[in-house]
C-alpha cells in the first residue's frame, strides 16, 4: 500500500472490518506509520466522522452548508491550515444510497497552461481560519502543494475569480 502512496501520492486499501471502532483503530495505526496524526479541528478526535448533512444542520461556512447533500466542488481538505497535512486517510464504512463519490484530482499530473500558471501563483485569497486567518495563492514556488478550498478561501480580487474557475472539475476529467 505505501509503495503506491510514495509513487503516485495516493493509495487504495481494503479495511479488515467495517465496525466503526475497528476502522478508527486501523486508520490510526496507518496514520502513525506515515507520521504524527493531527486532528482536523483543535480539541477533536484524530478520526473525524463525515456524514452527508442537510444545509440547515451543517456548520456555518462549511461545504455542507453551501452544497447540502449535493456534489462538493474540488477542494483540498485542511487548506485552512498554513501547512496542511501531507496525507489524509479516508475510509468509507457505509456508502449509503446518495451515490456520492469521492473524487480525487491528481494535481501532479494536471498540465496547467502558460497563462494559467502565473494566475494561480499571483491571485491572492484570504484563507479564513478564525484568528489564524492568512493570505495565500493557490500555487506557490515556496511550497510543494496546491491550496484550493472555496469553503475557506475568500476571493479578494478579479484574479481570484479567474483562478478559481480553473479548478472547476469539468476542466480536468482525465485527471480525476
Amino acid at each position: 500500500m505505501f509503495n503506491n502512496l510514495a509513487r503516485q501520492g495516493w493509495s487504495r486499501f481494503t479495511l479488515s472490518s467495517i465496525v466503526e471502532a475497528d476502522v478508527k483503530e486501523e486508520l490510526l495505526s496507518m496514520a502513525y506509520v506515515l507520521g504524527t496524526p493531527v486532528p482536523i479541528r483543535r480539541s477533536q478526535s484524530l478520526c473525524d466522522i463525515l456524514i452527508p448533512t442537510m444545509s440547515n444542520n451543517a456548520r456555518p461556512r462549511s461545504l455542507s452548508r453551501e452544497h447540502s447533500i449535493g456534489e462538493f466542488p474540488l477542494h483540498n481538505d485542511l487548506a485552512h491550515l498554513t501547512i496542511p497535512c501531507r496525507y489524509i486517510i479516508l475510509a468509507c464504512i457505509a456508502p449509503g444510497d446518495g451515490n456520492r463519490s469521492t473524487i480525487i484530482l491528481d494535481t501532479k499530473k494536471v498540465q496547467f497552461t502558460k497563462s494559467q500558471l502565473p494566475l494561480l501563483h499571483k491571485a491572492i485569497f484570504r484563507v479564513i481560519n478564525g484568528r489564524q486567518s492568512f493570505y495565500s495563492s493557490i500555487l506557490s514556488s515556496a511550497r510543494p502543494f496546491v491550496r484550493f478550498d472555496l469553503g475557506c478561501m475568500a476571493a479578494i480580487s478579479s484574479d481570484c475569480i479567474s483562478a478559481q474557475e480553473i479548478f472547476s472539475r469539468t476542466n480536468w476529467p482525465k485527471y480525476t
